[in-house]
């Protein structure tokens, strides 16, 4: 999970450069890509860095929880590592959730539409070759 969060981080500074590259101005077609993939993994990769500086910070704290001769200090200390667990923990599930695979929404065509109206009730409807009002039914 780790190496994948790192390669996301990763493609999301890789995206950001190519976005602010000038020669990049005249594709809107890839502009448009690039911004939509990095829309969808720049929350992941905040959370992983998030995460990392955490873990960061936690270990500074228990070092400091050791070590530290002041026992106001090592109170302080042990107070921020419970603080810093608990926001990891927290930032490990929002990860995981920001990991699961999206779900799509499928996109309706014309075709596809039924003509039902309000509380799925039938509508009437004429068809361009008959004059004559028909019910629609859904195909």
């Amino acid at each position: 999970m780790w190496d994948k969060l790192e390669a996301v981080s990763r493609r999301v500074e890789e995206i950001t450069r190519l976005l602010g590259d000038p020669g990049m101005m005249g594709n809107s077609r890839e502009l448009q890509k690039l911004g939509r993939e990095l829309a969808e993994l720049r929350p992941l990769a905040e959370a992983y860095v998030r995460h990392r500086r955490i873990g960061q910070e936690l270990e500074e704290n228990r070092t400091l929880a050791q070590s530290e001769k002041d026992p106001e200090m090592r109170a302080l200390a042990k107070e921020e590592i419970v603080r810093l667990t608990a926001e990891k923990e927290r930032l490990e599930a929002e990860i995981r959730l920001l990991l699961l695979p999206k779900t799509r929404t499928t996109r309706r065509t014309s075709s596809s539409r039924s003509a039902q109206g309000p509380a799925g009730r039938k509508q009437r409807c004429s068809p361009p070759s008959c004059s004559a009002p028909t019910i629609c039914t859904p195909r």
